[in-house]
């Protein structure tokens, strides 16, 4: 159903049936409490944790800004209509446009500018680009992920530092972070929360970066930047403010710490020419699983993530690698909430034994360790150039990348089956469960970027005869051999159009696969009473 409300229509449409739709809208989503006991920590690590929570309201605050211009307007106006289920709304899609429905508007007739709160609002991509061309010693200010674009009195356009357009709540934050680094005992924390609350205050985060993947005997950790660049919509240049503040799984990191140390021969492994491989990375990513204690900012927009893989600096990347941070209580919520009901419907009653909560798990571990491998710099001649693969795909970079690492996750398999980390029999758990978990992702949106990737897959395994679908029981199943065929020929077009910074052949790929077709739009219907996602609470016992 489509939002969109005039001024005039909003108070001529009998309030119970606007209500109607507010509570339609709210049953997308379960509201989820997760109760994380931090009893056992000691009394230093959990002084500190309660204090990097203190951040979120000032992460939320400048995340509204960056995702509409005029929500913290909004959220005013949309508090004194004192109507619960709006605000709830608001809270969950950080203004009024519905995440999961291509952000459509729920409340009055605003529209979403592509670049967000991060330009100005009637602003082109034609306008910047000549603006740029005109004055090329611009580009990188105005290009920069932690700057906003505005125009001056005589229309050009010009950057202001995050660091200076969220001033006061950047200094909160970065105050905050050095309160915490003086309780915790760990010294490595210590040290990446003092770097990191400095790096707020200039936005050059390189070094915080290098700490926060030293970090080591850690007992907690907290992700507190301008990293992911989804909302910015209209070049993907631009990162959105984020918290995650985690408390460490021991046990469960333990279990995969052997996965950290393969990034060298996974690259090397890649179905692509040498050419595109990097020649440097780091040997040493490290991984985490841990329980979330709070989401905020964009981290907390609608869809929540159950891993990730940070920092997206390229230079970082090439250097020192990335590390990788799992959400054990998410990943379980979505599970028994979301992936098990979808897979009852959709998935052949002869394959639906084959879903599994570790092979869930499984795939988003291995999803991360995907994302940085591959070439960050477009390569021109046969050498990789300066121009990074997220400047080249622009728009279409986070779609690509997203697909990418689904899919090259899967590739991986082969990989550590070769070197018995994981078991040949649980391949076959792998592709059916991701089958299940690419109709859950589907249903993020048809603008969300991990959606888009995911119906790219679907149809591209589709094609090639790894899915199988089942006109009679309106159910789909999976060919081992052609999936995995289909997943090491779709790994290398993903590979080699970034690596090429091939920009027409992405948008030609997103154009003829990455929207949903009719079949698949009635299954989708199927699905109504699961919710999409779920609005993460966290119960902390002390």
């Amino acid at each position: 159903m489509k939002f969109i409300y005039s001024i005039y229509i909003f108070f001529l449409v009998p309030w119970s049936i606007f209500a109607m739709d507010m509570k339609n809208l709210l049953r997308k989503f379960d509201f989820y409490t997760s109760e994380v006991s931090i009893k056992n920590l000691p009394d230093s690590e959990k002084k500190c944790i309660l204090k990097l929570m203190e951040t979120g309201p000032y992460i939320d605050k400048i995340f509204l800004r960056q995702n509409f211009s005029k929500n913290l307007e909004v959220l005013e106006e949309i508090k004194r209509s004192k109507n619960k289920e709006l605000i709830k709304l608001f809270n969950i899609h950080y203004g009024p446009f519905d995440r999961t429905d291509e952000h459509r508007s729920f409340f009055r007739d605003y529209i979403r500018p592509l670049g967000g709160g991060f330009y100005p609002d009637d602003m082109s991509k034609e306008e910047f680009d000549t603006f740029i061309k005109v004055h090329p010693e611009k580009k990188d200010d105005l290009t920069s992920p932690f700057t906003v674009v505005k125009r001056d009195n005589k229309n050009w356009l010009y950057a202001v530092f995050y660091h200076k357009e969220y001033e006061a709540d950047v200094k909160a934050i970065s105050k905050i972070m050095l309160e915490a680094s003086e309780l915790t005992q760990n010294e490595s924390l210590k040290r990446y929360l003092k770097l990191r609350a400095e790096a707020l205050l200039n936005d050059k985060y390189f070094e915080s970066d290098i700490a926060w993947l030293e970090l080591k005997d850690h007992l907690l950790d907290a992700v507190i930047a301008p990293y992911e660049t989804y909302d910015d919509m209209l070049f993907g240049y631009k990162a959105g403010y984020e918290g995650i503040i985690l408390m460490t799984d021991i046990k469960a990191t333990q279990d995969i710490k052997i996965f950290d140390s393969y990034a060298v021969e996974l690259e090397r492994a890649l179905p692509i020419p040498d050419a595109y491989k990097k020649k440097n990375i780091g040997a040493h990513n490290p991984i985490g699983v841990y329980y979330v204690l709070q989401y905020s900012g964009q981290a907390n927009a609608g869809i929540k993530s159950i891993a990730a893989s940070l920092p997206n600096d390229e230079k970082v990347r090439e250097q020192r690698g990335a590390k990788t941070i799992i959400f054990r209580n998410v990943i379980d919520a979505k599970f028994e909430k979301i992936l098990k009901p979808i897979g009852k419907e959709l998935i052949d009653d002869s394959q639906i034994k084959y879903i599994s909560r570790d092979s869930f798990f499984q795939h988003a571990l291995l999803h991360e360790l995907a994302h940085p491998l591959g070439a960050n710099f477009v390569v021109k001649n046969n050498e990789f150039s300066n121009e990074t693969v997220r400047f080249a795909l622009k728009d279409k970079y986070s779609t690509i990348e997203e697909a990418k690492a689904d899919i090259l996750g899967l590739y991986n398999l082969q990989f550590f089956i070769n070197k018995k980390l994981i078991k040949p029999e649980e391949e076959l758990n792998a592709y059916v469960t991701h089958l299940a978990s690419i109709f859950r992702t589907i249903r993020f949106g048809a603008s969300e970027d991990h959606a888009k990737g995911c119906v790219i897959q679907l149809y591209y395994i589709l094609e090639n005869g790894g899915i199988l679908y089942n006109e009679k029981t309106r159910k789909y199943s999976v060919n081992l051999e052609k999936f995995r065929e289909a997943v090491r020929s779709l790994s290398s077009l993903l590979l080699t159009i970034e690596a090429t910074g091939d920009y027409d052949s992405a948008s030609k790929l997103i154009e003829k696969m990455a929207y949903i077709r009719d079949i698949e739009n009635e299954n989708l219907k199927r699905l109504e009473k699961i919710p999409i996602d779920i609005v993460f609470n966290v119960k902390v016992i002390k």
